[in-house]
């Protein structure tokens, strides 16, 4: 009995934990599960120890860009959207983290497009051509055609006016086909037929190069001022049916109107027609006008220098004329008394020396050659020669025989054989020879 009292009982195992280990455990689990999350969280925005580079957008409209949206380059991811804001100019600044080893030109354009039909979104990037790398926190600015109008902009247009509106407009577009089926049906046959023109013309737009991108902003920039004047063209319309209806209610003399017309035009043409004249004179005046107004300028330029010029000149005559004023009384009775004498001498001019000049203007040369021949004679001989000079040596000269054989002169220039009356300056055949036009002999 002693021996088996001595027996040791093995001691019972103890299934649980003391609480200071448990307690040190919990937040050993805790700490590690709060690391995880939070480089969880980190992870979400950017691998740790990787050199993201930062840009900066700033356009005037995002639409519903989240952070951790994509930022795209040709459709390949390079980045995301870190967290969004307002800047000092009032327009939203988008911060972008972008992928190690992105090059980015320094003239790179942003956009802003739509990543499906739910609004949905991300930032384009398209490079541009510098050589120079885009500098990390540079900022690139869009512009309003920066944005991308998607579906959800185009649910947001129709409000609750713009839906009433709409449902006014296919009402009365609706009044406006009751009764013309046939020629609504009519319309969309003939609509039908159109594909293939409408498709010659796709072609012709997308053969030249550009022309398709330029084709909807063509469309945008000529619907914008309608855009504009949408509730003045809504008012057109009020005004256009209310001329309709005047032209339904006088259908009678609008048909009157219509066949006397065809009479009225053709009097019209014949009167447009008997204008053409007048109207090509016209503008004959008026290219004459053309040509003397081209003119005009540099001819008033020139009066105004002459007018200015003249100052000194008309100051000079004014006094002048102030000096001549004594005179004027002196001046018209000598003209007063010289009247009666006038007449007469304009009589003697007119009748006895204006005939004479006539006939002898002709001879002029005749009388030159008169004269040098004259002063020839005289000089025949030497001077003092004779008993009385020159002058009897003219003497001597006007009797000697005509044979001009006996003082040795032969007749080259036919003194000794005229007859008649000869033309003027017909007489010598030349000038005679000690007479030479322009000089003194």
């Amino acid at each position: 009995m002693s021996a088996a009292r001595n027996i040791r009982r093995p001691k019972r195992r103890r299934d649980t934990a003391s609480v200071r280990t448990v307690t040190i455990g919990g937040t050993i689990v805790i700490i590690l599960l709060a690391v995880l999350g939070w480089q969880a969280l980190r992870v979400y925005n950017g691998v740790p120890g990787r050199d993201y580079s930062t840009i900066y957008v700033s356009t005037p409209q995002v639409g519903n860009l989240l952070s951790h949206d994509q930022v795209r380059i040709a459709g390949a991811r390079v980045g995301q959207i870190l967290k969004r804001d307002v800047g000092a100019d009032g327009k939203p600044r988008i911060e972008l983290q972008i992928e190690p080893g992105t090059d980015i030109p320094s003239d790179t354009k942003v956009a802003v497009r739509g990543a499906g039909l739910l609004g949905a979104r991300y930032i384009e990037l398209i490079p541009g051509t510098s050589p120079e790398p885009l500098d990390d926190g540079a900022t690139l600015r869009g512009t309003d055609a920066s944005y991308t109008f998607g579906l959800p902009e185009a649910l947001d247009t129709f409000d609750r006016e713009t839906r009433g509106a709409l449902g006014h407009m296919v009402g009365s577009l609706g009044q406006g086909f009751l009764g013309n089926g046939e020629r609504l049906n009519d319309g969309i046959h003939a609509a039908a037929t159109r594909g293939k023109p409408f498709g010659q013309f796709a072609r012709t737009v997308l053969a030249r190069e550009g022309a398709a991108q330029r084709l909807i902003p063509a469309l945008d920039a000529a619907v914008a001022p309608l855009d504009a004047k949408r509730r003045e063209i809504a008012d057109l319309t009020t005004v256009g049916a209310d001329v309709m209806d005047t032209f339904i209610e006088h259908a009678a003399g609008m048909r009157e109107t219509l066949d006397v017309a065809p009479d009225a035009l053709t009097d019209m043409r014949s009167g447009l027609n008997a204008s053409a004249p007048l109207l090509a004179s016209l503008r004959g005046a008026a290219d004459q006008a053309s040509v003397t107004l081209a003119d005009a300028p540099r001819g008033l330029r020139s009066l105004r220098r002459l007018l200015r010029d003249a100052r000194t000149p008309l100051r000079r005559t004014s006094s002048l004329l102030d000096a001549a004023v004594p005179a004027v009384p002196g001046a018209l009775r000598i003209t007063d008394a010289a009247d009666p004498v006038l007449k007469p001498a304009k009589d003697l001019v007119d009748d006895g020396l204006v005939p004479i000049l006539r006939e002898t203007l002709p001879y002029e040369c005749d009388i030159v050659n008169f004269g040098t021949t004259m002063r020839s004679m005289t000089g025949y001989t030497q001077p003092g020669s004779g008993v009385h000079g020159p002058a009897q040596a003219f003497r001597l000269q006007i009797i000697v025989p005509l044979s001009t054989d006996v003082v040795g002169i032969k007749d080259n220039l036919g003194f000794n054989k005229r007859e008649g009356v000869v033309e003027p300056c017909k007489y010598l055949a030349k000038p005679y020879p000690q007479f030479i036009p322009g000089s003194d002999r």
